[in-house]
């Protein structure tokens, strides 16, 4: 016990000499993500596949198109690109915005084909008969758990996401909060106390306030 006490005035000193305007931006983001993480998990989706489509149309579909349809001698003028990436722009926007309940679907499924895959051999070892020993076994096992993996996650993401966020967000705000205003072992474990307090408020309230996921 003396030597975590003895340590405790060089820990102090580290929590001191984080600035505040870092720990007020990080209290910020986290305030943010554990109120509105879901919305921001949207945005972000939305904006990552505007952005993505949108450069994939200007830089990729745009000047293959140009050198099918056109001289491949002259250069492509800007507003073709431009144009093209604002049509790829707004399908990836509808997609990323509409479709991003299959790509969770997709990701659970992933991780229930690699998980099928795995029990798989384990089962066949435990069973009698031709059809598990034969190589149509894995597959069927796998994509059933695919789509068994893929279902739950569709119907647990919006609670392990909001509960992921409110706790992170919340509780980095309040230790930053804490170095920033009154740095110390003590003040560090009154704010995280706190912190975990309203994550739970946090929680609550993008709950019911967040539509379904």
């Amino acid at each position: 016990m003396e030597n975590i006490f003895s340590e405790m005035p060089e820990i102090e000193a580290l929590l001191g000499s984080f600035t505040f305007i870092p720990a007020l931006i990080v209290v910020i983001v986290g305030i943010a993500l554990a109120f509105w993480g879901t919305r921001l998990f949207k945005i972000c989706i939305t904006l990552v596949g505007t952005v993505f489509f949108g450069i994939i149309g200007a830089d990729v579909v745009a000047p293959l198109l140009f050198e099918a349809i056109g001289d491949a001698a002259l250069e492509m003028p800007f507003s073709i690109a431009a144009v093209i990436g604002f049509v790829f722009a707004a399908l990836g926007y509808l997609l990323s915005y509409k479709l991003y309940k299959f790509a969770i679907f997709l990701f659970g499924g992933a991780i229930g084909y690699f998980l099928g895959n795995t029990v798989a051999p384990m089962l066949a070892e435990n069973l009698e008969g031709e059809f598990f020993t034969s190589e149509m076994f894995p597959i069927i096992v796998s994509v059933v758990c695919a789509i068994l993996v893929g279902i739950i996650t569709l119907f647990v993401f919006k609670f392990l996401y909001i509960l992921s966020t409110s706790f992170s967000g919340m509780c980095a705000a309040c230790l930053s909060a804490s170095v920033a205003i009154a740095p110390g072992m003590v003040s560090l474990v009154i704010f995280g106390i706190l912190g975990i307090v309203l994550s739970i408020v946090a929680m609550v309230f993008q709950y019911k306030h967040t539509e379904d996921m």
